[in-house]
């Protein structure tokens, strides 16, 4: 409950199209960087007026879109798992029901996120680990 009254319901299951610009098959997002179409020759081969940097800063920028829309959707699944943890926590709905430990649930829901914030830092820590030894490795190869 908020402090006026009404509820914090803001589920993907009940609004979907809250979150549909994240959604991959989705085409209509704004904020998207786009680039414009390239032509190809009749092989299917790029014809970027054979241009080696504009290709790399359009491989790097394609990189950067689908590394930030994942993040997104990653995001978006753990902020779903966080209000359903509140919504099912035993402890938050005992402090509700009783009047004069109510004003601790505050508390307790803070503690939980916290708790999927740190849990969400250290996935995103040990992904980043990871795909920094994958980089490692092929710049040893490369070298």
């Amino acid at each position: 409950m908020l402090s006026g009254g009404g509820s914090y319901s803001v589920s993907p299951y009940k609004h979907p199209h809250a979150f549909s610009p994240l959604h991959p098959s989705h085409s209509a997002d704004p904020y998207r960087l786009h680039s414009p179409p390239r032509a190809t020759s009749p092989g299917g081969a790029s014809t970027s007026n054979n241009n080696p940097l504009k290709d790399h800063y359009d491989h790097l920028l394609h990189t950067f879109e689908l590394h930030s829309r994942e993040r997104l959707l990653a995001l978006r699944e753990s902020l779903t798992r966080l209000h359903s943890d509140l919504d099912l926590d035993d402890v938050i709905r005992a402090l509700r029901e009783d009047p004069s430990s109510a004003h601790f649930a505050h508390q307790r829901m803070r503690e939980i996120c916290d708790n999927h914030i740190i849990a969400e830092g250290e996935k995103e820590i040990q992904q980043l680990r990871a795909e920094n030894l994958i980089v490692r490795e092929a710049l040893v190869k490369f070298e």
